[in-house]
């Protein structure tokens, strides 16, 4: 299963101490474990109250991720990754912190054993499959396959992540919870 797939911009929820807290450090993933890919998404995050829709594109080239975020046509933040340093620009301070999208951005994407261990404390990831169509099935907008990731850290489940993929191959759907807090993250995403 292809894991690169979302850039998650957690709002306002979420844990709010530690490595999935609102200001923390980074995950000390390397960008090479993703492979190399260009995508161009359109993010809708909710949480209690509010809902966000955003637009990214990021690009993973061998030692390096970048994200670039904007609304309405105007770029917002960049954030650029090396495994080791953190660059963000960004035009408005009520934007996420660079760590947390990073954070978000990995739990959806990285391989399981990266994860394991840049997450602190005991972490157990289930990743299961939900649904797959026959092969015979027509249409190239059709659901081809639907996947589940459930990361637990500590015993707790941390997130809950599902992976819609459509026959066309060029578009899928992401949908990342935080259990208890309200917040949903719902990304499509396609190769560019």
């Amino acid at each position: 299963m292809s894991l690169l797939a979302a850039v998650v911009l957690p709002g306002c929820a979420g844990f709010k101490t530690g490595w999935d807290g609102n200001n923390p450090p980074p995950l000390l993933i390397s960008p090479s474990v993703l492979g190399e890919h260009t995508l161009e998404q359109r993010l809708t995050i909710q949480w209690p109250g509010a809902s966000r829709t955003l637009d990214t594109v990021t690009e993973t080239s061998g030692e390096r991720l970048t994200l670039i975020v904007t609304a309405f046509g105007m770029r917002m933040m960049s954030v650029e990754w090396d495994g080791r340093k953190l660059v963000e620009k960004r035009v408005t301070s009520k934007m996420p912190k660079g760590a947390r999208i990073l954070n978000d951005f990995f739990l959806a994407s990285a391989p399981e054993a990266a994860l394991k261990k840049a997450i602190p404390g005991v972490v157990s990831i289930r990743t299961k499959n939900v649904f797959t169509a026959p092969e015979e099935d027509a249409g190239s907008d059709d659901i081809s396959r639907i996947d589940e990731r459930e990361i637990i850290v500590d015993g707790k489940r941390a997130a809950h992540i599902r992976y819609t993929r459509y026959k066309s191959g060029a578009l899928q759907k992401i949908e990342l919870s935080r259990p208890g807090s309200g917040y949903t993250l719902i990304i499509d995403s396609h190769e560019l």
